[in-house]
C-alpha cells in the first residue's frame, strides 16, 4: 500500500459530534484534505475531494525507495506544493482550486490494508514561514 503526509484540510468526520459518513470507519484521527503519496503510489491526492491530482508521479519513481528509508521534503505556500525526494525535485504543483485550502493538522498517514503493516517516521521537521525554496534539493 502507500503511505502519505495529509495537510491543507480538516479533521473528518466529525460534524458536530456526529459521524458524517457511517459507511466509512473513521476517527478522529481521520483527515480531509491534500495528501503526498509515497512510497509505492507516488503522487498527490485530495482526501474525501476530488480524489486524484493530476500530479506525475513518475520522477518520485524514479528516485524513491521501495522498503527502505526516503527523504522527503514537502514546501507548501499559497496555492504552491513542492516536493523533494531523496534530495531531487519531483513536484512543482498549484492548486487550481486555492479556496479549498484550509488551515488545519498535518496528518501522517497509513493507508489500511488487509494485512498487518506499519510505516515509521524519523526526523520529521516543520517550518513555520520557511524559504521559497527545497532546502534538501542537491
Amino acid at each position: 500500500m502507500h503511505s502519505g503526509v495529509a495537510f491543507w484540510g480538516q479533521v473528518y468526520p466529525l460534524a458536530d459530534g456526529k459521524v458524517t459518513d457511517p459507511k466509512r470507519d473513521r476517527t478522529e484521527y481521520t483527515c480531509k484534505g491534500h495528501l503526498v503519496m509515497f512510497p509505492s503510489n507516488w503522487g498527490m491526492y485530495d482526501l474525501f475531494g476530488r480524489h486524484n491530482l493530476k500530479v506525475d508521479g513518475g520522477p518520485a519513481k524514479k528516485v524513491g525507495k521501495q522498503h527502505d528509508w526516503n527523504d522527503i521534503e514537502i514546501l507548501a505556500q499559497g496555492n504552491r506544493v513542492r516536493v523533494a525526494v531523496n534530495g531531487v525535485a519531483v513536484v512543482d504543483w498549484r492548486d487550481p482550486e486555492p479556496e479549498r485550502i484550509q488551515e488545519g493538522p498535518i496528518g501522517l498517514q497509513l493507508h489500511s490494508n488487509k494485512v498487518p503493516q506499519e510505516v515509521h517516521f524519523k526526523g520529521l521537521v516543520l517550518t513555520t514561514f520557511p524559504e521559497d525554496r527545497l532546502v534538501t534539493v542537491k
